[in-house]
């Protein structure tokens, strides 16, 4: 348990250290600190902070950085995040308000609304239901005895199979089918849709059923999370991003996703160096908040950068752009 003078000395160690990057000496720590106290007191507290695991130092004579430990330590004891100025927050709501009610846009413009507001690599995934449900299906003929099967989420994915047919059907046979289905399956989900193939009448509905529920269990079957990141040059200008380690982290990243271990069940999260528990991650901080319609349709929208990244700017940042998502999914799907 740290004393209140161990927290300040932290907490100044941590904002100097995240302003400026280079690490802070004792001088430095003395003339932030808001009493007087002796050069012998604040070289103790500092020893006592690199002993307990908060802070670390390169050489004895080095000044100090925080660990991942001081870091959360820092977060946790900071008073709460100040909200964006208003300018920016209207800024954002602005160019929010400019473009079409389409997903894709959004997207788009909350990634690169994140990376300039906090000059880190900004991530989103797309919202999607917990478990897939039915929206569409439609049904190409592609040859006598093969269709394309064409299937639409609920949240605007699409799912495509190739069908084999047991015998010749006309493009305006499958037409009916779908349509036969379509009606049937509107807004289920996979079990509920395999409940309903015993009791269908034509071979073709049960085999597009199967068909069907296969593509959904699969859509809910998410080891990782599939992200858009934007804005990797702002992440990668930090001097300690510098060298193969960051290259690696951002093909990483870039080739598998994030563990959807790392996304928070609802709320932000904040995950800092090896925290995450993923090696390419270690040099990293995420701030990740979920948006959407909850519990329904569900997506995620952050940041990631060096642990020596701004947490207030960022957490301020994602808590408003997470909003503003909130606001105009809630308004297409009420």
């Amino acid at each position: 348990m740290l004393s209140s003078r161990q927290s300040q000395v932290l907490r100044i160690i941590s904002r100097e250290f995240i302003t400026t990057g280079v690490p802070v000496s004792s001088d430095v720590i003395a003339r932030n600190y808001s009493q007087k106290v002796s050069s012998a007191t604040i070289r103790n507290d500092v020893m006592l902070l690199e002993q307990e695991g908060y802070i670390l130092r390169p050489h004895t004579s080095a000044g100090a950085v925080p660990s991942d430990r001081g870091y959360r330590q820092f977060i946790e004891t900071m008073d709460a995040p100040q909200e964006l100025p208003a300018w920016e927050q209207h800024m954002v709501s602005h160019l929010f308000h400019q473009v079409e009610r389409d997903t894709e846009e959004w997207v788009g413009l909350a990634t690169s609304l994140l990376g300039r507001l906090t000059r880190c690599a900004s991530l989103v995934t797309w919202p999607q239901a917990e478990e897939s449900q039915f929206r569409h299906l439609g049904l190409v003929s592609l040859h006598r005895f093969l269709a394309m099967l064409v299937l639409v989420l609920q949240e605007a994915r699409l799912r495509h199979q190739l069908l084999p047919l047991e015998e010749p059907m006309s493009q305006q046979a499958l037409d009916a089918t779908a349509a036969r289905l379509n009606v049937a399956y509107s807004g289920l989900d996979a079990m509920g849709i395999e409940d309903m193939t015993g009791g269908l009448t034509y071979p073709l509905d049960e085999a597009v059923s199967r068909t069907v529920v296969t593509l959904m269990r699969r859509a809910n079957q998410r080891e990782t999370a599939q992200i858009r990141f934007h804005g990797w040059g702002y992440m990668l200008a930090q001097p300690e991003m510098v060298g193969t380690t960051a290259r690696e982290t951002v093909e990483a990243l870039e080739e598998r996703g994030l563990p959807v271990s790392l996304l928070p069940t609802e709320g932000l999260r904040v995950i800092i160096g090896e925290e995450s528990r993923e090696a390419a991650l270690y040099p990293m901080s995420l701030v990740i908040a979920s948006y959407g319609i909850l519990p329904q349709v569900k997506g995620f929208i952050g940041v990631v950068g060096p642990t020596r990244m701004h947490y207030g700017r960022a957490i301020s940042a994602v808590k408003f752009v997470s909003e503003q998502l909130n606001r105009l999914l809630s308004e297409i799907y009420s």
